[in-house]
């Protein structure tokens, strides 16, 4: 073993033994702080900071803390991105960032510190982008700064995000878990004293069945309730409000004054209440946590669809992350390309629907441009790499739907604002309230108080809605349409237009003839079964057009790349491919012909197949007051076709990712809300960007991961189902809101002149949330 530590590279003490795993091997480190540093740093999927740091970093006991690591250049590598002059942006990953007022509080925090240009958390990914200037403040002071309200931060990864997740969701579950176990125990004794309160209870007994309610709660609030406890903790650091403050208030004055009157056997106890609040409010953060980051092992990972490794020509075979542009790679055919290059030998056709969503083979020969991600269809060829990663046309699309994730809605930017006003009048009142009723009836003043903080305990409100889209995800999945994020349900009830994808979205992403021109005197049916004998010798997608029940048999075919399938019948020579190589005088706009002995038989002209029902869905989305328009990487000919067929007035062709991201961002400028149906590669970044995100179950993987909403069976008439659906939960949304605001209304004013007892409130706050719940649950049937 080294006798260096693997962090700082001081000597490693005597009879010590601390290590980290590095590359399958255990190093060795000097001191506790140096392998809480260096796990960081592996854990965050950052090890390429030891092979290509230029010196050994600084030990953290000689540093103010272990954030000094932060300020490392070679570690700030793999997060951080110049930005014009002094500015750098870094992405980190925050960790307890549980609600838009935590995004709030951050964002607020930071923004007060000098140097801190720009601050945008996405509370979904957890994913906090910070611009500040190095020459005004170091990274490690922002990162120590978080720390001091509570918030752990490390550079962001789609690796740390999915283990943070996983944990966070372990713990939850455990907290929910113990909490729904206590519950049902302390309402057995609760029952029992409720039951005493009107028909007499033996003292003892009732002391008895006290202290057994505080010995079940004191898990509950000890552990269950700790997130609210330390989010309200780090809100008091940063002198701000958030909505575990109250929450947080609630559950300690209640459990203080219950443990009161149970040692002095006086009053009235709320271990029910105390146990009931922590379980529905666990459970709607368990339920909103499950919705925010399912499936995120695959979510925005880029890398998913590209190949693991490539054939370099001097090298053989080696990971596909370690070639670098200029390096020469051999693929072959059905192998995708391992990144953007060009063609210095051979010759084939290239399957970029991927990329552009076109589902016609792109022909490829000497010079021509290859994307990474995109399939070699026919032949080996050999290409240069000209870019990598990041820099490559895939990495470009990347980039486009990380800043589309993180830009910020109108909406959220307000209720970040007002959330702080209203935890703040909710203790206002409370205290006021204690405060009057101590000048009259001191002995009443903190019953009333504490009626006064159950009553607007924000239960109700807070199962209002996260219960109604939970109900509406099973109300959706039985109409086979999977939502991944239910934050978009309620703006799906109020989308005004439509953008759709047509390449399997409106169509169903495979070619099929849809018009034959039959110049020879031979039966139509007959030409096919001999093209689809040729095109049996191919697996060229456009082959795949010609399936038929009794091909004609051909002894052997030859493959002629970049035009087509030739053989032998008989004693005649057929051909099947494009016009221009049958007949070099063809002025034919056909896609495919059949020929015999060198003259055209037929010509064939092929089309993606539109989906069923399509010209009905849209007039159905017309009928919903919808704007339905195109936007399609296809030509112009093929676009008018569909467009014309389905009744689409506004239509765009060949679009760059670019130019439908720049069309939707237009159109939301104008006020509209947009949804985004799409299937490519090529749709990632609208998808991002778009109010309401939806994909087909067969698309692109990307597509499907960052899409809101996936259509499972692909039906077209999904799509006004949805809308209205939607609309039928915003109509329950709203009811659960208007009754969990009129009973606090209601009951508010009966608080604080002392006519609701703190058990009758804790009653009412359970009746107005089982309301709630039950109403939300109708979606479902």
């Amino acid at each position: 073993m080294n006798d260096t530590c693997f962090h700082c590279n001081d000597p490693i003490p005597e009879n010590l033994n601390l290590t980290v795993e590095y590359q399958g091997d255990r190093k060795p480190v000097c001191c506790v702080g140096c392998q809480s540093v260096a796990q960081l740093i592996l854990n965050g999927g950052l090890s390429a900071y030891y092979a290509h740091r230029d010196a050994p970093a600084e030990r953290p006991d000689r540093v103010a803390d272990d954030s000094a690591v932060f300020d490392d250049a070679a570690f700030q590598a793999a997060f951080c991105q110049p930005c014009q002059g002094s500015l750098v942006e870094a992405a980190l990953l925050v960790d307890g960032i549980n609600c838009a007022a935590c995004a709030w509080l951050i964002e607020r925090h930071l923004g007060a510190i000098d140097g801190v240009d720009q601050v945008r958390v996405n509370v979904a990914r957890k994913r906090l982008v910070l611009r500040f200037n190095v020459n005004s403040v170091k990274l490690s002071r922002i990162v120590s700064s978080l720390s001091d309200i509570g918030y752990q931060v490390s550079p962001w990864s789609e690796n740390s995000l999915e283990a943070l997740s996983a944990e966070q969701g372990k713990r939850l579950l455990f907290k929910l878990g113990l909490a729904g176990i206590a519950f049902l125990q302390v309402m057995m004794f609760a029952v029992a004293l409720y039951a005493g309160d009107y028909s007499g209870i033996d003292e003892s007994h009732q002391s008895l069945m006290r202290w057994f309610s505080l010995a079940i709660s004191v898990p509950v609030v000890l552990y269950s309730a700790s997130p609210f406890f330390i989010g309200a903790l780090s809100a008091f650091k940063a002198r701000s409000l958030t909505m575990d403050v109250p929450i947080a208030v609630a559950i300690a004055l209640a459990w203080s004054a219950s443990i009161w009157a149970t040692v002095t056997r006086s009053g009235e106890v709320y271990y029910d209440s105390v146990v009931m609040f922590t379980f529905f409010l666990l459970a709607g953060r368990y339920l909103e946590h499950l919705a925010l980051h399912k499936e995120h092992g695959e979510r925005g990972r880029l890398s998913s669809w590209l190949p693991d490794r490539a054939y370099h020509q001097a090298r053989g075979w080696v990971p596909a992350l370690s070639i670098v542009v200029g390096d020469v790679v051999r693929v072959s055919a059905g192998d995708p390309f391992p990144a953007d290059g060009m063609i210095i030998s051979g010759q084939t056709h290239a399957d970029e629907s991927l990329l552009t969503g076109e589902h016609k083979p792109i022909a490829k020969s000497l010079h021509d441009e290859v994307l990474a991600g995109t399939v070699n269809v026919d032949s080996v060829v050999e290409v240069r790499v000209t870019a990598t990663g990041e820099q490559c046309g895939a990495g470009r699309i990347h980039q486009l739907l990380v800043d589309a994730m993180d830009a910020k809605p109108p909406i959220t930017q307000l209720v970040d604002r007002i959330s702080g006003w209203f935890v703040g009048s909710i203790l206002l009142i409370a205290s006021v309230t204690y405060w009057v009723w101590y000048q009259t009836e001191p002995n009443h003043a903190l019953w009333v108080a504490l009626s006064v903080l159950v009553v607007t305990c924000p239960c109700a409100l807070s199962l209002a809605t996260p219960v109604a889209l939970t109900s509406s995800v099973h109300g959706y999945r039985d109409r086979n349409i999977l939502v991944s994020n239910t934050s978009a349900i309620p703006e799906l009830g109020g989308i005004q237009t439509v953008i759709f994808d047509k390449t399997g979205t409106l169509t169903l992403g495979r070619p099929s003839v849809v018009r034959v021109n039959n110049l020879s005197a031979f039966d139509s049916d007959y030409l096919f079964r001999v093209a689809a004998g040729l095109e049996a010798f191919s697996n060229h997608p456009i082959a795949k057009a010609f399936n038929a029940a009794s091909p004609i048999p051909f002894a052997s075919a030859e493959v002629v790349v970049g035009k087509g399938v030739e053989g032998r019948l008989e004693d005649d020579h057929w051909q099947i491919g494009r016009p221009l190589w049958l007949d070099s005088s063809s002025n034919s706009t056909a896609d495919v012909a059949l020929a015999r002995n060198g003259v055209i038989l037929i010509e064939y002209f092929l089309e993606d197949e539109i989906r069923q029902g399509g010209r009905d869905a849209i007039e159905q989305l017309k009928s919903l007051g919808v704007e339905v328009k195109l936007a399609s990487g296809d030509k112009l000919d093929s676009v008018t076709t569909t467009a014309t067929y389905l009744g689409i007035e506004d239509f765009k062709s060949e679009c760059t990712p670019e130019e439908k991201y720049q069309w939707l961002l237009s159109l939301q400028k104008m006020g509209r809300r947009v949804m985004m149906v799409g299937d490519g590669l090529n749709d990632v970044p609208v998808i991002g960007a778009a109010n309401v995100s939806v994909a087909m179950a067969s698309g692109a993987g990307l597509a499907r991961c960052h899409a809101d909403v996936i259509v499972m069976d692909e039906r077209l008439d999904a799509f006004p189902e949805m809308i209205r659906f939607a609309r039928r939960t915003q109509q329950k949304i709203i009811q659960n809101l208007a009754w969990a605001l009129g009973y606090n209304a209601l009951a508010l004013p009966l608080a604080v002149m002392g006519f609701v007892p703190p058990w009758a409130a804790a009653i009412g706050m359970s009746a107005s949330s089982l309301v709630v719940v039950l109403n939300a649950l109708r979606l479902s049937r």
